[in-house]
């Protein structure tokens, strides 16, 4: 029960390298019989069961690990402690859990190993991951079977915001080595919003400097953003490499034509929407989006039915 609370708020406690490994992954996935399954642990955190994976996924599920091995996390052990407290135990007395806890801290929280006992009857073979990683899986895995014989690749993703739009384009990217373009970097400027617009982006812009380039097979070194908070235009570039992500709202936009090779749509509910925007935003911003900005993001995925479009839904 300690390693499963510990596990919900700090993350994978083994060596990424060694767990991480496309031929250990195999050996325990040949031993699973079942379909591969999250589990989720916290909201940060969740393990994937492995099952019968095919070589993609086997990838997908090794390289997200290392990816999320890594990644900067707060380790709260006083949330773990207030989780394994909470459990309850059949076996074991209040008395036992806290002297286990005291023996613990004294041997200076060693790493966790399931029982012989635990092994024997529940053959575990998982890995842990933040949940934004394990949402990726199948979407990596497809990636990575799409562009075997592709000198470049281009993926769009699409959404409703706080989805998790550029998180997901950020993780994928560090995995890929993969230049990243934000349509935020294409908003309409202030002066240019009382004009009637299809869409939130600057059509025009956005078609030749990204789409025309990508369509042609041309080279992709960068482009011209605008930064709506400072209201101005700046450059800016972007690696030559063979993977190249388009992300954020729009993205997907039928007046832009099939310019990418997979495309991708980040969803989320009203409710998990409501409360990132109001961290992100604050109170006041976040009225501004409920009023604003969310209707006419909704207004365009109910037009062209955008998220059916895309093909790939997480």
């Amino acid at each position: 029960m300690l390693k499963a609370a510990l596990q919900a708020y700090s993350g994978a406690e083994h060596a990424a390298e060694f767990l991480s490994a496309e031929g250990r992954l195999k050996e325990e996935a040949a031993q699973c019989r079942e379909t591969g399954r999250v589990e989720n642990l916290s909201e940060k955190f969740c393990r994937y069961h492995l099952g019968e994976e095919n070589e993609y996924r086997l990838r997908a599920v090794a390289a997200l690990f290392s990816s999320g091995a890594r990644t900067p996390i707060n380790d709260d052990f006083s949330q773990a402690l207030t989780a394994f407290q909470a459990f309850s135990f059949t076996c074991f007395s209040q008395k036992e859990k806290e002297e286990f806890l005291i023996e613990y801290e004294r041997r200076k929280r060693p790493t966790l190993s399931h029982s012989e006992v635990y092994r024997k009857a529940y053959a575990p073979h998982y890995r842990v991951l933040p949940r934004a990683h394990a949402r990726l899986i199948d979407v990596l895995a497809e990636i990575y079977r799409r562009s075997e014989e592709k000198e470049r690749f281009v993926i769009a993703i699409d959404g409703r915001c706080a989805a998790g739009k550029t998180t997901s384009a950020d993780i994928l990217s560090g995995v890929l080595d993969a230049a990243v373009v934000r349509c935020d970097d294409f908003f309409i400027p202030v002066e240019e919003r009382c004009c009637p617009h299809e869409i939130n982006l600057d059509t025009a812009r956005f078609l030749s400097e990204i789409v025309r380039p990508l369509k042609e097979g041309g080279s992709l070194g960068g482009y011209v953003a605008y930064d709506c908070h400072a209201d101005r235009f700046f450059e800016k570039k972007l690696p030559q490499v063979r993977f190249i992500i388009v992300e954020g709202s729009y993205a997907t936009a039928p007046i832009f034509g099939r310019y990418y090779d997979y495309s991708v749509f980040v969803d989320v509910s009203e409710e998990e929407q409501k409360k990132r925007l109001l961290l992100r935003e604050g109170a006041d911003n976040y009225e501004l989006f409920l009023n604003k900005w969310i209707p006419l993001e909704e207004e365009y995925f109910s037009r062209y039915g955008i998220s059916k479009r895309c093909e790939r839904t997480v």
